[in-house]
């Protein structure tokens, strides 16, 4: 959950960087600052549904779990 807390973050931080860069240029500076506001709140929309899932399994602490993965897993 804190790596989409860091994603949301860094969505909306790349854009103000880029407006930072250009800042002589007010209408890409001033576009640059509207696409990273809003894409972070659709992202946070979006990612809301997501941190909302509440566990699936409860498992007493120290019981032994086994798992078998189904699918591939991308780990990024």
């Amino acid at each position: 959950r804190f790596g989409t807390a860091a994603l949301i973050s860094l969505i909306g931080a790349v854009p103000t960087l880029a407006a930072d860069k250009y800042a002589a240029n007010e209408v890409t500076s001033d576009t640059a600052e509207n696409v990273g506001t809003d894409l972070g709140e659709a992202v946070n929309t979006v990612m809301a549904d997501y941190l909302s899932i509440p566990p699936t399994i409860s498992v007493n602490q120290g019981a032994v779990v086994m798992i078998r993965v189904d699918a591939d897993l991308a780990f990024y």
